[in-house]
């Protein structure tokens, strides 16, 4: 054979044995000295893989037989993706495997793309539940006008076959329905257990408004709750998949803004400081986070002064739909003020007050560098960073590092069972010799 050929042929089926994971949640293999990734395999499992690409550094698959199953592999628990739904790629691993797997490709991650020579604490958060979980879906719609997720790397429609992620109730009521064929439908069990069905029209390629065209039953605007905050908004509008997430990512940026103030107890903040504490919270949505931010912020006692200062919350989300359902839910709410900007973030920082704390939840390109550098200008004391790719999150922890800060812990959160998503959560600081 020559050396310059490729030592995988497209088409052939070989034996691999799956070392370890990557991200994006294919195993990966050695065979002839090239790397392998593989659909469907786990670290463990020996796999009969057809290989379907040849890249001069690498090569994919898809593993076609299990010859022998790593002791994380469990029976799939998704029926739709069993039938080759692009649901639960990791429907078929153990739960209890699941969360140390996805906390290796983060380091992985945090090592390669976020060169960290040493990494921060990390920790793990679980919900105990590997399925049901979804507050919301998005499913398409096959010609007879019967819904269901789309087959893996495929628009075809796997029509009627519930996915392990869905509530029963919501998956029943999806299917006793028919839809306008082709279209996209969105379904959501709020926090009051009701359901909302709508149809709607995909948005163009390249933009991210979508059109509701029917509301098909319950009312289409939802009921959310985080602590004691109630959000009425869209059904098409964005929360969190996870039926628990909203309120574990409170709960912890409460404890992280608490742990900041604890830090810097002796800190003699400047009088102006101790009279208005700022937090911005960025890419907020509805505002899920802003209790916690405000009512974390709300906690400092200043140096040489028994009262607490006043606390602003500055939220910017794009959609107005969003904004508009969390100044409507906060109208009520006492202990801080909150102002809501419907703008890019990227263009909001001249209109915000300097902070003290910032929370952002960026979408899953990440906040890139330009955005963080801008962050970073305005000098919070403490940053919670969330984000829903490991990839993108340890490339804006770079950009964090970069910019003068320091990522102090990390908290994987597994809030996609099932799958190979999950949340990352990171505390940030600026670096000690920035303000030694």
């Amino acid at each position: 054979m020559d050396q310059h050929e490729p030592a995988l042929q497209v088409g052939a089926q070989l034996e691999a044995l799956i070392t370890t994971m990557a991200h994006g949640g294919e195993g990966i293999a050695r065979v002839a000295g090239q790397v392998l990734f593989v659909q469907g395999g786990f670290p463990g499992d020996k796999v009969l893989v057809r290989v379907d690409q040849v890249k001069k550094r690498f090569a994919r698959g898809q593993a076609v037989e299990i010859l022998e199953a790593s002791p994380s592999r469990s029976e799939q628990r998704c029926q739709a993706a069993a039938q080759g739904g692009g649901c639960c790629d990791f429907g078929a691993l153990n739960p209890a495997s699941e969360l140390e797997l996805k906390t290796q490709v983060l380091r992985e991650q945090l090592q390669k793309v976020g060169r960290f020579a040493e990494l921060p604490k990390i920790s793990q958060a679980a919900f105990g539940e590997p399925t049901a979980w979804r507050t919301r879906v998005r499913l398409g719609v096959d010609s007879s006008g019967v819904a269901g997720v789309r087959k893996l790397h495929s628009r075809e429609v796997l029509a009627g076959v519930p996915c392990a992620q869905m509530p029963q109730e919501l998956a029943d009521a999806i299917f006793a329905q028919r839809f306008t064929p082709g279209s996209e439908v969105v379904g959501v069990l709020d926090a009051l257990g009701q359901v909302h069905i709508v149809e709607v029209t995909a948005p163009a390629r390249g933009k991210r408004a979508e059109r509701t065209e029917r509301v098909v039953l319950g009312s289409g605007i939802v009921t959310e709750q985080v602590g004691d905050v109630r959000f009425e908004l869209p059904a098409t509008a964005f929360w969190q998949a996870h039926k628990g997430a909203a309120q574990l990512y409170a709960d912890v940026i409460f404890q992280w803004v608490r742990k900041w103030i604890g830090a810097t107890a002796g800190l003699e903040l400047q009088q102006e400081q101790a009279a208005r504490l700022v937090g911005w919270d960025l890419y907020g949505g509805a505002g899920a986070f802003v209790a916690a931010l405000g009512h974390g912020l709300a906690s400092v006692r200043p140096v040489a002064s028994t009262a607490a200062p006043s606390v602003l919350v500055e939220s910017v989300e794009l959609a107005p739909q969003a904004a508009a359902a969390g100044k409507q839910a906060y109208a009520q709410v006492d202990g801080f003020e909150v102002r809501f900007h419907s703008e890019k973030v990227e263009r909001s920082f001249k209109s915000l007050r300097a902070p003290h704390a910032v929370v952002l939840d960026p979408p899953r390109v990440g906040a890139g560098a330009e955005v963080i550098a801008q962050i970073a200008a305005a000098k919070p004391n403490i940053v919670v960073h969330i984000g829903c790719d490991p990839a993108t999150f340890a490339r804006d922890a770079l950009a964090w590092r970069e910019a003068g800060y320091e990522l102090e812990e990390v908290q994987v959160v597994n809030a996609f069972p099932g799958t190979h998503h999950f949340e990352t959560l990171g505390r940030l600081r600026p670096a000690r010799s920035s303000h030694e």
